[in-house]
């Protein structure tokens, strides 16, 4: 038959399966990404166990840490929320509906536009943040077993990888000094010009308070 057709799958390369032994034996790329796998496991299941003795679910303690950690820097609404989880709006929404219900957070409105609001934790959320606040305790507890250099060169690598799943739109801009339009190369060493500081690996953020997107 004439016309313009698909080629077969059997001719395409298979990706490697990162939970086949084998192919983790053969590529090395697929023994990190196995491994990055295991310690998001560990993430998840503490934050699953800490949610459920709060009778809270997962979505609704990170909602609550950020919410948190973001009170002052115009990035506690629902949009800002649906960017940071890469989650539907309607999703968070309806988080954000049984959080109120629960009158763990409280909207506050916002003065330069009546119809816009932003929210804030209650007394009673700031509560469960306190306490939900030590699920990564355990795997703070690790980390800080590793040395000081140990720490900055894993740090220092995943700086790089979120910088490039950035590049390829896997993950949505990061609030990295990398991103940020203070941040420049002074003498060929990293320096952030809002602080007029030089920048050491340690100092280099991934969350930053001050972040201005270039």
């Amino acid at each position: 038959m004439g016309g313009i057709g698909y080629a077969p799958h059997s001719h395409s390369i298979p990706m490697p399966n990162i939970f086949d032994p084998q192919q983790q034996s053969d590529n090395p790329a697929s023994k990190l990404l196995f491994a990055f796998d295991r310690i998001a496991e560990v993430i998840r299941v503490q934050l699953w166990e800490k949610a459920t003795s709060l009778k809270l679910t997962p979505l609704q303690i990170k909602a609550l840490l950020f919410l948190e950690g973001h009170q002052k820097d115009g990035l506690n609404n629902v949009s800002a929320l649906a960017k940071e989880f890469q989650l539907s709006k309607p999703t968070i929404s309806e988080t954000i509906r049984l959080l109120l219900k629960k009158s763990l957070v409280i909207k506050v409105k916002d003065p330069a536009d009546g119809r816009a609001y932003y929210l804030e934790l209650s007394a009673a959320g700031q509560r469960i943040v306190n306490e939900a606040s030590t699920f990564s305790q355990p795997i703070l507890s690790e980390l800080n077993q590793l040395e000081a250099g140990q720490q900055a060169g894993l740090y220092e690598h995943l700086l790089d990888l979120l910088l490039r799943f950035q590049q390829r739109g896997l993950i949505p801009t990061q609030r990295m000094c990398s991103n940020c339009r203070h941040f420049i190369r002074h003498k060929g060493f990293p320096y952030c010009s809002l602080l007029a500081l030089q920048l050491e690996t340690a100092d280099l953020r991934v969350n930053c308070p001050e972040f201005e997107q270039t």
